[in-house]
Formats: C-alpha cells, sequence, structure tokens
C-alpha cells in the first residue's frame, strides 16, 4: 500500500491549519496592539474613567443633537455637582440587532471602560444574523477579515443606489446610507457619534420573528456580553426602552424586560428600567390632561425618546451605575423632573374675530410657542394610536380624507409674534368627517412628523353644530 500521497494530503492539511493558525495570533497580537494604543490615546486626551453606550438607534440618538443624546445627558449629570464625572462614549448604531451590539460591546473593552450601558432587541424582531454558516470558525480573526473584506467591496459597488438615511435633527440627512445587498439583505453605512464609520449587513425578515426565537438569541448575545464585561473587570448596565405608557412598542418592550429582568441579575448585569419610569406619570396633582401632555414630549412620533425622553432616561441610568459605583458621587433625581419642566401647548377652540362669516368658521388655536415654529394641526376621529387618548395621526385615512376634500386648507402653520398659531375650519368641512371629531397639534422642528419634538394636551372635542 502506498502511503506516500495519504501522508503529502496530512502533510498539505497540516500546513495549511498552522499557516491559518500563524494568521490569526498575527490578527490578534495586532489587534491587542490596536486596542493598546486605543485605549492610551482615549486616556491621553482625558483621563475621566470611561462609560461606553452600545445599541441601536435609541442609543445613537435619531432626530437629536449630539449633546442631546443619552450619552451626553448621563455625562453632564455626572458633572452636576462640579466634578470631573466621567467620559461618555456612544457606539449606537441605528438598525442594530443584539448580534450587532455585541460585536460593539467587544469593541468598547479595548477601552478598558468602568462600565458599558447597552439597549437593544427591538431589530431582532425584523432582521437576521448574516454569515453565521460556519459555527465556531466564525470567531477567527482571519474568517472575519475574508468575509468584512468582500462584504466591503460589494457595498462599495453598491453605494451609489443607496437610500440616504433622514435621521438627524429635524429629520435631516445623517452621513451614512443603507443599500440593498441581495434578495433579504442589505447593508447600512453610517458614521457614528465618535466619527467611526460602521458598516454591517442585516438579512431582512418576511415577517416578524417568533418572540421565542428572539428570547433565545437575545439571551445568548446578553450572556456574551455579561461575560465579556467580567473578564475585562468592566460593569455592566441594560437598559430598557423608553416606550410611553401604552402602545405596541410599548408591549414588546415589557415583554422584553419580563423575560429578561431575572436573567440580567442571574448573568451580574444591573437594570436600568426606562420604561417603568416611563410608565409613571409626572404628579398627582397636575390634570389628567396636561400630564398626558407633558407624557408625550417624551417620544417622538415614530416612538424615539426626544431630548426630554432621553433626559428622563439618562436619570435612570445615572441611577444605575451609581448603584454600581461608577458615579459615586452622583445624588438620585427623580426621573420625571424633565417631564415636569416640559414645555407644552395647549390647543383651545377660539372665537373667530372680525371673520364675515363667522358662524360658520371654528377656529383652533394653539399657543405657547416660539415666533416662527412650525405647527401642524391634526382633524380626525379618535383611533388607537400609540399615545394614549389622542387622535388617529397624520397618516391616516381619516386625514387623507380630509385633506383630499379641502385641498386648499392649508394644515401647516407658523406661530406670530404672540406666540400663537391658528386654523380655521369650515364647519361644513367638519360635518363630513365620522363623529365625534377631534383635534390636536404638534409644534414640528423639521419638515417630518417623525421627527417632531413636541406633542400637545389630550385633543380637543370639536362639535361643528355648536
Amino acid at each position: 500500500m502506498n502511503t506516500t500521497i495519504p501522508s503529502r494530503i496530512a502533510c498539505i492539511a497540516g500546513g495549511f491549519v498552522a499557516g491559518i493558525l500563524i494568521i490569526e495570533l498575527a490578527f490578534r497580537g495586532a489587534g491587542l496592539l490596536a486596542a493598546g494604543r486605543l485605549s492610551a490615546d482615549y486616556r491621553v486626551a482625558d483621563a475621566r474613567p470611561i462609560v461606553v453606550f452600545c445599541g441601536d438607534s435609541n442609543i445613537f440618538g435619531v432626530y437629536v443633537e449630539p449633546a442631546e443624546t443619552l450619552p451626553a445627558a448621563v455625562e453632564r449629570l455626572s458633572q452636576k455637582r462640579g466634578g470631573a464625572g466621567v467620559r461618555c462614549l456612544n457606539f449606537g448604531v441605528p438598525g442594530s440587532a443584539s448580534w450587532n451590539t455585541l460585536d460593539q460591546v467587544r469593541h468598547a473593552l479595548m477601552l478598558h471602560p468602568a462600565a458599558v450601558v447597552v439597549t437593544c432587541g427591538i431589530n431582532n424582531y425584523s432582521t437576521m444574523p448574516t454569515d453565521e454558516g460556519l459555527g465556531i470558525l466564525e470567531q477567527l480573526n482571519v474568517v472575519k477579515f475574508i468575509r468584512r473584506s468582500i462584504f466591503n467591496a460589494k457595498v462599495r459597488a453598491l453605494q451609489s443606489r443607496g437610500n440616504k438615511l433622514q435621521l438627524g435633527p429635524d429629520g435631516n440627512v445623517l452621513n451614512g446610507f443603507q443599500v440593498a445587498v441581495g434578495d433579504d439583505k442589505s447593508a447600512v453605512s453610517i458614521v457614528d457619534r465618535e466619527g467611526v464609520v460602521n458598516t454591517f449587513a442585516q438579512g431582512q425578515l418576511l415577517r416578524p420573528a417568533e418572540p421565542s426565537a428572539v428570547e433565545r438569541r437575545m439571551r445568548a448575545d446578553f450572556l456574551d456580553m455579561s461575560s465579556a464585561c467580567a473578564s475585562s473587570g468592566a460593569n455592566i448596565v441594560f437598559a430598557t426602552y423608553l416606550a410611553g405608557e401604552t402602545g405596541l412598542f410599548h408591549d414588546i418592550t415589557k415583554t422584553m424586560r419580563a423575560a429578561d429582568g431575572a436573567f440580567f441579575a442571574d448573568c451580574g448585569a444591573a437594570l436600568a428600567d426606562a420604561l417603568a419610569a416611563g410608565e409613571t406619570r409626572p404628579a398627582a396633582e397636575i390634570p389628567y390632561e396636561i400630564a398626558t401632555a407633558k407624557m408625550n414630549t417624551m417620544l417622538s412620533a415614530d416612538l424615539h425618546p426626544t431630548a426630554i425622553g432621553y433626559e428622563l432616561e439618562a436619570r435612570v441610568v445615572a441611577e444605575s451605575l451609581r448603584i454600581t459605583g461608577v458615579l459615586n458621587d452622583y445624588i438620585t433625581e427623580n426621573p420625571a423632573a424633565p417631564l415636569l419642566a416640559a414645555n407644552i401647548m395647549i390647543p383651545r377652540l377660539a372665537a373667530v374675530a372680525g371673520a364675515p362669516d363667522s358662524a360658520n368658521i371654528i377656529k383652533i388655536e394653539a399657543s405657547n410657542l416660539k415666533k416662527g415654529e412650525r405647527v401642524v394641526f391634526l382633524v380626525g376621529a379618535r383611533g388607537a394610536g400609540f399615545f394614549t387618548n389622542l387622535p388617529v395621526p397624520i397618516e391616516t385615512a381619516q386625514f387623507e380624507k380630509f385633506r383630499a376634500a379641502f385641498p386648499s386648507i392649508d394644515s401647516q402653520v407658523l406661530a406670530g409674534d404672540d406666540g400663537t398659531a391658528s386654523l380655521l375650519l369650515p364647519r361644513a368641512l367638519l360635518r363630513k368627517l365620522a363623529k365625534p371629531v377631534f383635534a390636536m397639534c404638534v409644534a414640528m422642528r423639521g419638515g417630518r412628523l417623525g421627527a417632531s419634538q413636541r406633542f400637545p394636551s389630550a385633543p380637543i372635542e370639536i362639535d361643528p353644530d355648536h
């Protein structure tokens, strides 16, 4: 029997494996050197303890300025007593699922932070991980390098077809894009708040993932995050989403918290429960309608925190960091304090002075505005919206009927010198809508309702016959 060929095959295979191992060790050695340089660079520039925030758009802070994000708000709170506080870094990237966030956490630990704060999970319901078919081999840096090189080349070739990301302040375009790279896969490329370009693949699900599958994957990724932080000597805080009082997003977040709350404790993580804080009304003595209005200032129309929402959430996270010993100088504050101070609009029905046909006109007026601030008046039937006691949003069928029937009426008005804005509506128009009819208004920071930062009080009911 000729043993030469099998021996050669064995030698070739052994040499191949040895070569892979040498390359892998080289990658890891280079990674350690880069991590050391990165950590030193951050600490030379700023000697304060580092807290890194990892996660999705709720960490990144869509629609708000960099100074209005959650990490920025926590950093301000850490300095409130006059001390140096902590340095908060924002590694969040819109669209990230738990597996993307795990990569962010691993990168964050290269900086030797005092703590890592994580919010993620909602994107697990609509996306799936890609390029995990090689099992344990996926952990090899050489495999990651090859996959990344191929993926980046494909993204660069398709970049010109990408869609802009209108997620900045006032709905402006961010520095990034999203592009399809296959029938069920897209690529997101965005410059994060620290100026780093993040490009990653998203597998698109045709229907929402099963909650049990989402829970299993989230637990696996959370456990990996916790283990990695424990090995590096960093505290980890899981922050739940700020989700308001009611609605689908609130229900999903509540389910996630119920499923994972005990698990967080078991794996040694602190839980910053922003959901619970967002369910609590500011103060019992405030009238219900005003309290509702104040609570509705903490979320934009597409359920991302506003600057006020991040201030609320920051107090919850800062308290968790205090308990873990990271923010020893922080004095506990009421999370609802930003809501109590929120400046709200109060729409009302007003007299129509000097109008020749005032008997056939109804005037809706909003006050407490800034001169030139744009206001959108919404008129329609009460609907099952995300916010308590609000009518259906502007995109819904009832408002579309209103706009189609009366295209000459502009529902967007600029506030005048006296800080008020008003809309005149013919009674005949209102009689055509389903009863009862309600009105509300939204102060818009930009041209998109999704970027709205302030909501009015509870809607007012309009009786066109009185």
